[in-house]
């Protein structure tokens, strides 16, 4: 197939049969066994610089701008392998401490070596206000793809609080936030059979696209206040999973876990 892939650019073809869309994130289909999957995001006016409206460390900057794609990459059942970085700020010393920060955060996954890692960084100009953008790409067995696997009769559950700046502090290790050791964890759970992080749509939102991508619809539960706001960098995550793992998800883990509502068809 990636033969027949490269012919078509090459004979300047139409290459949608190789590459789709779901939700964020880009698929591109190697062969029939093997995907890979691609996540991107942007961080902007979050920083240490003087007019950024946000006011953040450098070693947090690089966490949550990489937090975003890496666990979108994760949760559909991918393997990280390379991380792209796109650094609108001069290279010392504050690009190289939001580097530093991403490389720590990566290496909580075992990606600590150079190779994967590419990216640029400022080199004309000292701005006044930071500018992140951050691509991760991952490989994924068809059989451990999990886009578009949520079922009818799955529970719903929301794992951490969504939370995003300026309207919340947000910082490294909050015991509010899923991390990523748990993403990791539910994405090897059996009776998980969808995850879907939830970003700026807010959690209402975000269900609403899980349960159109499989054509079903979310019968929800009661909806509170932060259902409606920004879960900015991925603080939290919509869990489609059996009935089964509901009870073993909710006493494992020590981060807030909901139950929202069930997919129905």
């Amino acid at each position: 197939m990636l033969g027949e892939f490269y012919q078509a650019l090459i004979e300047h073809r139409p290459v949608a049969d190789f590459l789709y869309r779901v939700r964020d994130l880009t698929c591109w289909r190697l062969h029939s066994s093997w995907q890979m999957v691609v996540a991107c995001d942007s961080l902007g006016a979050i920083g240490e610089k003087p007019l950024d409206i946000a006011q953040a460390s450098a070693r947090t900057v690089g966490h949550f701008s990489l937090r975003v794609p890496l666990i979108e990459v994760i949760a559909a059942g991918a393997k990280p392998f390379l991380i792209i970085d796109a650094l609108s700020i001069e290279i010392s010393p504050y690009s190289q401490n939001i580097l530093a920060g991403i490389k720590e955060l990566a290496a909580e996954i075992g990606l600590q070596d150079d190779v994967h890692f590419n990216g640029s960084m400022e080199k004309n100009v000292f701005p006044l206000q930071t500018g992140v953008g951050i691509t991760v790409i991952g490989l994924a067995s068809m059989d451990h793809l999990q886009i578009g696997t949520a079922k009818s009769g799955d529970m719903l559950l929301l794992v951490g609080k969504p939370k995003s700046a300026p309207t919340h502090e947000v910082r490294i290790g909050d015991s509010d936030i899923v991390s990523l050791q748990q993403v990791e964890w539910l994405r090897s759970l059996d009776g998980v059979h969808e995850m879907v992080p939830v970003g700026s749509n807010g959690v209402m939102e975000e269900t609403r696209q899980l349960a159109d991508s499989v054509r079903l619809r979310a019968l929800v539960n009661d909806v509170y206040e932060e259902d409606a706001q920004s879960g900015g960098p991925h603080t939290s995550m919509i869990v489609s999973c059996d009935l089964e793992a509901v009870e073993l998800v909710m006493k494992s883990l020590d981060c807030p876990v909901r139950l929202i509502g069930k997919l129905v068809e």
